[in-house]
């Protein structure tokens, strides 16, 4: 919802259904039965598979959530985690770097889904990487694009 900037009043609209049962969905506490054309609409209206709307969200609640929120938001750059990410998805520097720093380049450009990507935006996020880690960073790029240099 956030990436599409609707708040649940305006999703319950668009797929058919109540603002209570947006909220039903959206509680982790409860469990809900959505109906297949709902979901059908769901899919469609948030641009995902729906394979995606039923598959567990990862680190959602608890420690493993604060654990990310730790090593991820620590300064409270976003509001949430859930912005951070949807920040990274839209190629914010920041954001884009605090992954790169956090979890590596492969494993970053499997989280904004285009390793190549990622890469050629180097140049780009790297002024917000600490100093110490960007100096590895910076010899691994030069690598990858100059492999002649050594």
């Amino acid at each position: 919802m956030k990436a599409h900037r609707l708040n649940p009043t305006q999703l319950a609209k668009r797929i058919g259904v109540s603002r209570q049962a947006i909220s039903n969905w959206l509680n982790p506490t409860k469990t809900v039965h959505v109906r297949s054309d709902h979901l059908q609409k769901l899919a469609l209206v948030l641009n995902v598979k729906m394979e995606t709307l039923l598959a567990p969200l990862p680190a959602t609640t608890g420690s493993e959530k604060k654990k990310l929120e730790t090593s991820l938001n620590w300064d409270k750059l976003y509001p949430t985690l859930e912005d951070l990410v949807l920040a990274a998805k839209k190629w914010h520097p920041p954001a884009v770097a605090r992954l790169v720093q956090t979890y590596g380049l492969v494993t970053a450009g499997r989280i904004v889904g285009n390793k190549k990507a990622l890469w050629d935006r180097y140049p780009i996020y790297k002024m917000h990487i600490h100093p110490g880690t960007r100096k590895l960073l910076d010899q691994v790029w030069e690598q990858q694009w100059n492999p002649t240099s050594n």
